[in-house]
């Protein structure tokens, strides 16, 4: 997963959440084994929610994401 958001009108109601998790089950339902995403430690909101949904956080190797600074996962 790389460049989720949501529209700061329609942030902190929910969304994001809901559009993780199914996105989530998209890749359960699709066979993935793993599922990952990149993101920055300056937006504790989005890893509070990815933890909160069964990532964990793995080393992060390299990115094409200059931004990016952590590496999250769940494997099914």
């Amino acid at each position: 997963m790389a460049k989720m958001a949501v529209n700061p009108q329609y942030q902190g109601i929910g969304v994001g959440k809901v559009l993780c998790a199914h996105t989530i089950q998209a890749a359960k339902d699709l066979g993935a084994k793993v599922l990952w995403l990149v993101s920055s430690t300056q937006l504790t909101p989005a890893l509070t929610m990815y933890r909160k949904l069964g990532f964990v956080e793995v080393p992060i190797g390299e990115t094409e994401y200059s931004r990016a600074d952590i590496k999250m996962e769940i494997v099914f």
